[in-house]
Parts: C-alpha cells; structure tokens; sequence
C-alpha cells in the first residue's frame, strides 16, 4: 500500500515527505527509544504499525475529503487526481441515492467535513487525463 502512487502524492501534500521518509524517522525514534530502554519492544512494534496504518487511512481519506476545486490545484499529478477524484464520485454519486445519508465524514466528529448539500458537486464522474504519448 505505501507503494502505491496515490499514497506517495498524498503523503508528500500533507507531511511534505515520502511514507518511507516518515518511516525512516520513525525507525530512528524507536533505535532511540530501545537503546535507552524506556519502551519494551512490543510498544515499539506497535508504534511502527501505527505510523504505516496512518499514513494509508489519512492518504485514503484526505483523497475522499479533498475538496474539488482543491483536489485540482493541487500538485497531486493528473493521474492521482483522476483517481482520486473517480472515487469521490462513486461514493457521493452512491450516497445521493440514499436519502438516509445527510452527510460524509472519516474521523469521530458529530459534524461531517461533508454535508449533502455538496454531494452531487462531488458525484460529478472526472474527465480522464489525456495519456503522454511516449517520444522516441
């Protein structure tokens, strides 16, 4: 998953740095922490997993979150936002159908980032990015 392209664009928008980055940091951190010997290993490998599984949760719900216009001036490259932006409109154009869905959101809060209001904005299928034709 941190593979992944769309993973790669979303985490250098909003951390300014790569997944393997942040986990290099984060690797360092835990050599420190085990060479003073303030955190068992266990907690050390749970961390590590923490840190992978933020970073694919926030890169798949900040590309569902993104806001259309933002989403498109964004430096994300044209295929990522496709992709983005194709699923943004299967989930809105799926929740419109449902008049029980008053709004979407992907964290804990009582108020959604996105209300219905915005859905159909949101449901609107993206255009596909011309391909590069490749030069000889």
């Amino acid at each position: 998953m941190l593979d992944s392209q769309s993973v790669q664009d979303i985490s250098r928008e909003l951390y300014g740095k790569e997944p393997t980055e942040m986990i290099i940091d984060k690797i360092n951190r835990i050599k420190e922490a085990r060479e003073d010997g303030s955190v068992s290993e266990e907690t050390l490998a749970m961390e590590a997993q923490q840190l992978v599984e933020e970073l694919v949760t926030r890169s798949a719900t900040s590309g569902l979150e993104f806001e259309p216009l933002k989403l498109r001036k964004s430096k994300i490259p044209d295929n990522t936002k496709y992709e983005f932006s194709q699923a943004q409109s299967d989930l809105f154009s799926g929740a419109l159908a449902d008049p029980d869905i008053s709004g979407i959101g992907f964290s804990e809060e009582e108020e959604f980032p996105v209300p219905r209001n915005k859905f159909a904005e949101r449901a609107v299928p993206p255009v596909r990015p011309e391909e590069e034709e490749d030069e000889d």
